[in-house]
């Protein structure tokens, strides 16, 4: 099911209905649906290819303190919620310097816009 156009008695509802969920709150239960798991992501960060922390395979959410960084979810998503919740654990606010709510915004045909 994906942004269903119609309202009311007119709508439609969907026999499969795919969603995230951040992992530290528990499965969202919708009666007369059952639950599946697809896939549980790895995230993954983008840095110029000069960055200090290109080299190393893993990267702590604290060592992004100060990093300039992109928020995508600034209407709240479940991505930002983890994203908010691991940078409070590692006792830093992200140093957002470019907005949007929708991840499209940020490609060209070129690849990646840079902030």
């Amino acid at each position: 099911m994906t942004n269903e156009p119609l309202l009311g008695a007119e709508r439609r509802f969907g026999d499969v209905d795919i969603t995230n969920e951040p992992g530290h709150t528990g499965p969202a239960e919708v009666p007369g649906y059952q639950r599946e798991v697809l896939i549980d992501d790895d995230y993954m960060i983008v840095l110029p290819l000069d960055h200090p922390l290109v080299e190393q395979n893993e990267v702590a959410v604290a060592q992004l303190a100060g990093e300039p960084m992109v928020d995508l979810a600034i209407l709240g998503s479940p991505t930002g919620a983890v994203i908010d919740r691991a940078t409070q654990a590692a006792g830093f606010i992200p140093n957002y310097v470019a907005r949007a709510d929708d991840h499209y915004g940020l490609f060209t045909n070129e690849g990646v816009v840079e902030v």
